[in-house]
């Protein structure tokens, strides 16, 4: 009996469990069918296979795009560099060719020196040959005069080859020598101003604003130009402009009180108070006034409170940030000026003035200080990379030569600074002279 029948006929009840005996047949065991154990540990395994290989491609993605920036980076620095090369290249260029112009020039003038001397010296040979034949009374004044004449031309001949074996000034002597020759012409300016605080319409209290600037002696009649900012500074303040708009304070700019001291000049007492009396000012010794200002160039803004909000303006910063002042009783004379030679890029320059204002100041004396740089760019205004603080405002941009090419005005950063050229302090000059004239016509009508 197969298993299977014998099976069936075990559930019918034709044959006991154990009864094989109608069959030849072995009795046959089957073990127990086991199912196998699952492998519970192969889902982690494909996530943590998953994990590494997009931890992988992150990776990988994240490098190429460092690799792509970097590229990009040095494609730009490569830019920018053989830009700089391009721009060091045209200025040497012209500067070259600026040099190359001064040894024509100096060359045509050792030709002129030396046809001057040839002239001279033929001229002497030809009074040697009127000489031999006049008569005796009159060579012994002859030759006196001969002989003082020569040496007048062996001292100007040994004067030229003086001159010309000494070695051009360096650019830091240059400026050394403007420093002691015309210090006295920059000068510290020192302003406060009142403003009332009100709560509607009802005055609580007066508060004083100080500010500090420089300036500089701009000619010989004792015209300082300076910063508007400087002497108007409420002008050029948004908070102290906001806060007048919405009516929270009244500005008194008749109150206005100025005070210059030349460089050297003593400008402190012992408390920390003006030294009025030392210097020029508007309201004690009265030698100093404002004589012209540049026309305002004012900027409209909007200060979001309430529904409609708040009008109010301030001073643009640009070319009409220029004051001049006047003072009276002195004999400081103005510092050389430059207007015919035209900044270029990396021209060095020097900026003189009061950084800080008192608090850089020592011992309570107006003792200037100056830094070094070069011209960045020229457009309408001068940048330049000399180190520029708040109370240099005003003070005077020096040119290669020594000489003032503009005014100092305001920054950007520490080594970006903006100044104004100076020919518009020279033209606001102009101005208030020809309005001073004008007025005094009108008078005497």
């Amino acid at each position: 009996m197969t298993p299977k029948r014998w099976e069936s006929a075990r559930q019918q009840g034709d044959v006991e469990e154990d009864d094989m005996s109608d069959t030849n047949e072995p009795r046959v065991q089957y073990a127990p069918r086991r199912t196998p154990r699952r492998r519970r540990w192969l889902p982690y395994l494909n996530l943590i296979l998953l994990v590494v290989f997009a931890i992988g491609f992150s990776t990988l993605n994240r490098r190429v795009g460092q690799e792509e920036a970097t590229k990009q980076r040095l494609t730009a620095q490569l830019g920018a560099t053989q830009q700089n090369i391009s721009e060091l290249e045209n200025v040497s260029a012209r500067r070259l060719e600026t040099i190359r112009d001064e040894a024509a020039r100096m060359r045509a003038d050792a030709d002129q020196h030396v046809a001057s001397y040839a002239s001279r010296v033929d001229a002497v040979l030809l009074r040697l040959a009127s000489l031999e034949s006049g008569n005796r009374k009159n060579r012994a004044k002859a030759v006196a005069a001969l002989r003082s004449e020569l040496a007048t031309l062996q001292k100007e001949l040994q004067t030229q080859l003086a001159t010309r074996s000494q070695k051009r000034p360096t650019q830091r002597e240059v400026f050394c020598n403007f420093e002691q020759k015309h210090g006295k012409g920059i000068v510290l300016i020192y302003t406060e101003f009142d403003y009332e605080r009100r709560i509607s319409g009802r005055i609580i209290d007066t508060k004083t604003v100080t500010g500090w600037g420089s300036g500089f002696f701009a000619s010989n009649d004792g015209h300082i130009v300076t910063n508007k900012h400087v002497v108007e500074p409420w002008k050029f303040d948004s908070d102290l402009a906001a806060m007048e708009a919405l009516g929270e304070i009244l500005i008194r700019r008749d109150s206005i009180r100025i005070g210059c001291w030349p460089a050297g000049t003593q400008f402190l007492n012992e408390d920390g108070s003006p030294r009025w009396n030392t210097g020029f000012n508007n309201h004690q010794t009265r030698n100093l006034r404002i004589f012209a200002l540049a026309g305002d160039a004012m900027t409209e803004h909007t200060l979001e409170i309430g529904t409609n909000g708040t009008q109010y303006k301030t001073h643009g910063l640009n070319d009409n940030d220029l004051a001049v002042l006047k003072v009276k009783g002195t004999k400081i004379r103005s510092l050389p000026l430059d207007t015919s030679r035209p900044l270029t890029k990396l021209d060095p320059i020097m900026v003189v003035g009061f950084p800080r204002g008192k608090n850089g100041l020592e011992r309570g004396a107006a003792i200037s200080s100056a830094t070094i740089g070069c011209v960045r760019k020229v457009e309408n205004t001068i940048h330049v990379t000399a180190s520029i603080i708040p109370g240099n405002s005003g003070g005077p941009l020096i040119g290669p030569k020594g000489e003032v090419v503009g005014i100092v005005t305001r920054i950007y950063s520490e080594t970006l600074g903006i100044c104004i050229k100076l020919q518009h302090a020279l033209d606001l000059i102009d101005q208030g002279r020809a309005a001073r004239k004008a007025v005094i016509a009108a008078n005497a009508r």
